[in-house]
Order: C-alpha cells, then structure tokens, then sequence
C-alpha cells in the first residue's frame, strides 16, 4: 500500500491485515511519520516497507513536457481535448472518484482541506530533507513487525541496512523513474545477494515486464519480483479488471517459459538455470 493512496491503513487492515505492506514515505514533520507507523502497529498490517531512492525531488522531465499538473485549475488546451476524448474515464473522475485525495494524510493537514489541498500538504511534507541510517534505527525500534527497505542498489548500503536489523531488502531504482543514470535493479542484485543474501530477505523490483523476467530474478535469489508498472497499465487500460488481466497474462508467460525450459517447480529455479555469455 502506498504511502500516496486513495484510502486509509485503517480500511486496508479490515480487507487483509497480515498481507498488506505498508510503503511509508518519511515526513518533514517526523511525528507524521511516527503517528503512521503508530497506526500500522495499532492496524496490525504484516509489514513496514521503508523507501530511501527519493532523497530529493527529481525534476521529471516527461511531466514537463507534457505540462502535467495534478491541479484541475490549471487546465489546458491540451488536457481539455485528451479529457474530451476520452468521455467514460472523464465521467469516473468528475463524478464517482475525483481526484485522488491521500486519506491517509488527511488527518494531518489543515481542517476541513480539500484533495487539493491535502496534495499541497502531502507535497511540503515529502521528500523528508532528513533521510539517514538514524531514522531507519528509529523506524526499526518503533515498528516491531517485518521492516523492509526498498531503493537499495549499492552491497555497502544493504550491508548496513541488514546490520540495523531489516528484515527484508527490495533491490530497486524506482522504474528508473528518479536517476536515469542509476544502475538497473538486475544488475545490481548479484552483488547485493553476495553480501547479504544469508543474512536477510531479498526482492526484487524495476524493470520487470514479462514472465521471463519474473524468472530471471528468482533465478538470481529474489524471493519475491515485484511488478508496478505492468500493473498500471492494465489499471489504465481496465481498471480493475485490466489489473488482473495483466497478472494473468504474467502468469501464462511465467508458465509457459517454464514448460520450455523444462522446470516443473518454481523451487527448481536457480543460478544453474543462467547461461552467461562470454
């Protein structure tokens, strides 16, 4: 469950406390950030996801261009036309959902605000300008559950974050969405997996569109692969429905690479199954 979402840990715990992760985006104000891991202990969610690949805000160049702006009130020629052809999904957003609205952050910002206005809050509150090994401490005595750190990328950096007792490390670089100049997440996984992958719990995201890739990492060692973006495409496409679609599709070419490879088990997966090409 995003730190950014459209509901609240409270409703997330009454649908499925044990498997719903909580991603936590750390706040300036740092009692925010105590007070939402207060309510996961008190929701009794299964785990605290930490992410530390948004130290900054990146300029995203692709939302200037496209003069991308969460703000109705600035509309533009452009997105007037693009909401115009697209009438079913204009309809959802101007009368059944409306603009995303961060409930969980609601009970932080000004009385009485607005999904607008709780954006601006949410934006003056992240990225935290204080995001250090000392607050990931303060995270770990705060949360007694599985604590999970995502956004690692470097064996020095995962070294120490195992050596602060995290439970599980995400290899990742946010779908190159924040330093495009930052190694895949494939890449760095091996290295990772050398220097802690007996000490903790190793996952991989970033990058993974297709059943093949799926296996590739669980080959390296991951013990989950994660999947966003493929996700939101099928959400874009068709909505819920077009979010199962794509886990289904994933599903048919995982299987399907599995019965060309001759593999009857994901367990049977391994580094033996990778050729590297010299």
């Amino acid at each position: 469950m995003s730190g950014a979402c459209n509901d609240t840990i409270e409703n997330a715990a009454r649908i499925s406390r044990e498997t719903t992760w909580y991603q936590v985006y750390a706040a300036n104000n740092k009692s925010i950030t105590e007070d939402m891991i207060r309510r996961c202990t008190n929701a009794g969610l299964g785990a605290l996801v930490v992410t530390v690949d948004v130290p900054i805000r990146p300029k995203r160049e692709r939302n200037t261009r496209n003069r991308y702006s969460h703000d109705l009130r600035k509309l533009t020629a452009e997105r007037v036309i693009d909401a115009l052809c697209h009438p079913r999904w204009t309809y959802e957003y101007l009368i059944n959902r409306g603009a995303p609205s961060l409930e969980n952050w609601a009970p932080y910002a000004p009385q009485e605000s607005n999904s607008h206005e709780i954006l601006d809050f949410f934006n003056t509150q992240t990225p935290a300008k204080s995001q250090t090994w000392q607050e990931l401490e303060t995270y770990r005595r705060l949360w007694d559950g599985p604590l999970i750190v995502k956004g690692i990328l470097h064996p020095e950096d995962a070294i120490q974050a195992t050596n602060i007792g995290v439970d599980g490390i995400i290899v990742s670089n946010h779908g190159g969405r924040q330093l495009d100049r930052a190694p895949s997440s494939i890449d760095a996984f091996p290295a990772i997996s050398a220097a802690v992958g007996d000490k903790t719990t190793l996952m991989l995201d970033s990058g993974i569109r297709r059943g093949a890739d799926i296996i590739i990492g669980l080959c390296l060692g991951a013990a989950f692969v994660f999947v966003g973006r493929a996700a939101v495409y099928g959400v874009v496409a068709g909505g819920e429905e077009g979010a199962a679609q794509t886990i289904n599709i994933l599903s048919q070419q995982l299987d399907a690479n599995l019965g060309q490879m001759g593999v009857t088990a994901i367990n049977q997966l391994g580094p033996h199954c990778l050729t590297e090409l010299k």
